[in-house]
């Protein structure tokens, strides 16, 4: 009985907290028409890409794209693997994760990423429509962005590019060209 009270008083000092920041309904609402602007990222895509390196070489890859929405239309989650060539048999390649939402108090989307252990704190921009930018600054130096648009339903295309003078010019390193699973096995 000790045991489940501690039990009970333990999680009402933990949940309370959490409970009292839970948004109002409106919020709550606004929060989820925005994840909602971002239905075209929805479902699971394979496909091509290419990525130039610090070396400057241009190497190619198989890429599989997995975004849904979690937490009551809330969040998004987007999870990424890519294989390449060059992968040594049964490592794994390129993987990443991200969670987007969308804060109301700031009027934009944001993106928690992780990549190569690292993690990034970034925000997004709707650009258009079907079209979903978000970037982030490795160093003082660089800024890179990534364009994700869906030029027809069913589709991932997905730009990177660099620049080193503050955003006046951009290059492109990275391209992805996705097609919805079911699409692609028809």
């Amino acid at each position: 009985m000790k045991t489940l009270a501690s039990f009970i008083a333990l999680f009402c000092a933990f949940a309370a907290p959490a409970l009292a920041q839970a948004p109002s309904p409106e919020a709550a609402a606004e929060r989820r028409a925005a994840i909602e602007r971002l239905d075209f990222m929805v479902g699971e895509f394979r496909g091509d890409g290419w990525v130039v390196g610090q070396d400057r070489v241009r190497r190619t890859f198989t890429h599989h794209e997995r975004a849904e929405t979690r937490a009551g239309g809330l969040v998004m989650t987007v999870e990424g693997a890519a294989t390449s060539p060059e992968d040594s048999p049964g490592a794994p390649g390129f993987q990443a994760f991200g969670v987007i939402s969308w804060n109301d108090e700031a009027d934009r989307y944001e993106m928690q990423t992780y990549a190569y252990g690292r993690g990034y704190s970034v925000a997004g921009a709707l650009t258009a429509e079907n079209a979903f930018q978000w970037g982030f600054s490795p160093n003082a130096a660089v800024d890179i962005r990534y364009t994700i648009t869906a030029p027809t339903p069913g589709t991932w295309r997905e730009i990177g590019e660099v620049s080193t003078d503050d955003g006046a010019t951009w290059v492109q390193f990275f391209e992805m060209n996705l097609a919805a699973v079911d699409a692609a096995t028809e």
